[in-house]
């Protein structure tokens, strides 16, 4: 009569059901880790592609950035040319200037001197 009690269906002892079950409830469980530990992974995932799509967008924005200022650079640069041979030109006509002053200024004689000319005046 306990053989009869414990034989749930055809063939399947009470025994071999709890087994079963017990089975069925473990491996519940390791699907349910796995589904946790893939929704962690896909959340990851998102998370790692939103950064990448955001660093990818602000590189590409200094990248821009950085050929304006290299044109700017360039322009400065070429400025900075034209001032430096403008400064030579006129370092060069100053230099002209001087010496033709002071070769004035010798061919002068005592009228290129105003104190000495005051003096000159006086005897």
């Amino acid at each position: 009569k306990i053989k009869e009690i414990e034989v749930v269906c055809d063939g399947v002892s009470m025994k071999d059901f709890i087994m079963t079950q017990t089975k069925v409830f473990g491996l519940e469980k390791k699907i349910e880790e796995r589904n946790l530990e893939l929704s962690k992974q896909r959340s990851q995932y998102h998370t790692d592609l939103h950064l990448t799509k955001h660093h990818r967008e602000k590189s590409l924005g200094l990248k821009s950035r950085i050929a304006e200022l290299e044109v700017k650079l360039i322009e400065k640069n070429n400025i900075k040319n034209e001032v430096k041979k403008e400064l030579c030109r006129a370092k060069l006509e100053h230099k002209k200037i001087r010496g033709r002053i002071k070769e004035l200024t010798y061919q002068g004689g005592i009228l290129a001197s105003p104190a000495l000319m005051y003096d000159y005046d006086r005897t």
